[in-house]
């Protein structure tokens, strides 16, 4: 069964409260937080002509933040070293890059999709990091 890395409300609010500590921002929203509980289709999103799922805007955080919750697909992820979170998403588009380019176990090319997620376990700093990508259900 295929996971994607979904913050959800509570937790996502006490994730962000943390990070915004640690790079000197404080835990509340500069506005209210707004929520949307309709999906948003992703022929509706601007993904740059990529393939992207659909998804639900949970929380808006300073305007322009979104947690979101993706729909249940199949995501491709390759492991990336680091803490640095730009180097993570650097790293692991050039390696899943390859996939979409037809480095894959079908060794055929794949449309590429968006967006690209860096998994890691806050809690656990020893843990394995991912960089994944979703890939739209004709691909699977």
């Amino acid at each position: 069964m295929a996971r994607s890395w979904v913050p959800v409300s509570a937790v996502a609010a006490a994730l962000w409260g943390l990070i915004l500590a640690a790079v000197g921002g404080s835990g509340a929203p500069d506005h209210p937080v707004t929520s949307r509980a309709s999906p948003m289709p992703a022929s509706t999103t601007p993904n740059a002509g990529y393939e992207a799922p659909d998804y639900t805007v949970i929380d808006t955080v300073r305007g322009d933040v979104e947690i979101r919750r993706y729909q249940e697909g199949q995501w491709v992820k390759f492991p990336v070293p680091g803490d640095d979170f730009t180097f993570m998403a650097e790293y692991g588009n050039e390696r899943l890059k390859q996939f979409f380019e037809g480095e894959n176990y079908e060794h055929k090319e794949v449309k590429k999709s968006t967006p690209l997620s860096v998994t890691f376990n806050l809690w656990d700093l020893n843990a394995q990091r991912f960089a994944q990508y979703w890939v739209p259900a004709e691909e699977e």
